[in-house]
């Protein structure tokens, strides 16, 4: 009895050499159990463990035991586990031996018996305990058979593993230790890169989805505050015209004019002085109206020179308080 590890690269390759050789020493396979563990192993250069992997119960003939054996050696892959066992049946196959010899004897004087027999209870008798033998002999029988075939061959249990490279068991330098590390390290690294490439692909449709609802939804709100900013601002004032922002103050014409009078001739006063005469009776103790007026929404004008000639009459009619006396003289 044989169990026999062999590591290699390439599965398929090693797997129809062991065949080959199995049909050459006319060995027959009892058992055999293939799987593949890992669907991502072959991209993933840094696995050590098995991927493909194939175990096998072979019966080749004794006398081709070891020439078969060298040719495993040869079958493209590299032998990691080898332990051999040979079983003495020598003693089992003696005692099997003897014990069939002692069951034929039964058995012959039993039929004897059965010929012999003159009643019916004797005959279902002997005919049970002869049944009984026979069982036993047939037992035995099949029981040296195998023996006989455990002797004609040899079993072997073989075990194929399929890795990305073959284990090492010698002993290694510091340096080779540390280069062999950041081998390692930069091959995780590019599985890692290759994992994350892949991962983003698959969830590409999803993140395209999702930056089309975000988009739809950013212009649905500021279409939202548009038209709700609108809406404020059309009903802030009366009839739809926007709210004053605030009022002024304007000065109605008063008693007294707070314009600066024009310097006179002595030949005009006469005349002037009779119209302000006239006036001051109207004006006299009137005081100061304010009223608000509306505030422009943009400057006002600067005065124009009919506006100034307009303000020079007005300050022509007032009378001059200094020069108008109680009586008004």
């Amino acid at each position: 009895t044989c169990n026999l590890t062999i590591e290699t690269l390439e599965f398929q390759e090693t797997s129809d050499a062991v065949r080959k050789s199995i049909t050459k020493y006319d060995g027959i396979i009892e058992n055999e159990n293939t799987s593949d563990s890992d669907r991502y192993w072959y991209r993933d250069g840094n696995r050590q463990q098995a991927a493909k992997e194939t175990y096998m119960t072979i019966r080749i003939p004794s006398e081709h035991y070891e020439e078969f054996l060298t040719d495993l050696e040869g079958s493209g892959g590299k032998i990691t586990q080898i332990s051999k066992s040979v079983e003495n049946i020598t003693k089992s196959y003696n005692d099997q031996s003897v014990l069939i010899e002692s069951l034929e004897k039964q058995e012959k004087r039993l039929l004897a018996m059965m010929d012999e027999a003159e009643t019916i209870e004797d005959m279902i008798a002997v005919e049970a305990r002869l049944t009984e033998v026979q069982t036993q002999l047939n037992q035995a029988r099949t029981q040296l058979s195998y023996m006989d075939s455990q002797v004609s061959y040899s079993t072997i249990y073989l075990y194929i593993d399929e890795v990305a490279d073959y284990s090492s068991h010698e002993e290694q330098s510091f340096g080779e230790e540390i280069l062999e590390a950041i081998g390692d390290s930069w091959k995780s690294f590019c599985s890692a890169l290759k994992d994350l490439l892949i991962l983003f692909i698959y969830i590409l449709p999803f993140l395209l989805l999702l930056a089309l609802l975000i988009y739809v939804l950013v212009r649905l709100i500021r279409w939202l505050l548009k038209k709700r900013k609108d809406k404020k601002g059309g009903n802030g004032g009366s009839g739809g015209r926007p709210a004053r922002k605030g009022t002024l103050l304007a000065r109605t014409p008063a008693a007294k004019s707070d314009v600066q009078q024009p310097d006179r001739t002595p030949a005009e006063a006469p005349g002037i002085k009779a119209e302000e005469d006239g006036n001051s009776d109207e004006n006299s103790g009137a005081e100061p109206v304010l009223t608000e007026q509306p505030a422009a929404d943009t400057a006002e004008p600067a005065d124009t020179p009919e506006k100034e000639a307009a303000q020079a009459a007005r300050a022509d009619q007032d009378p001059d308080p200094e020069e108008t006396g109680p009586d008004g003289e």
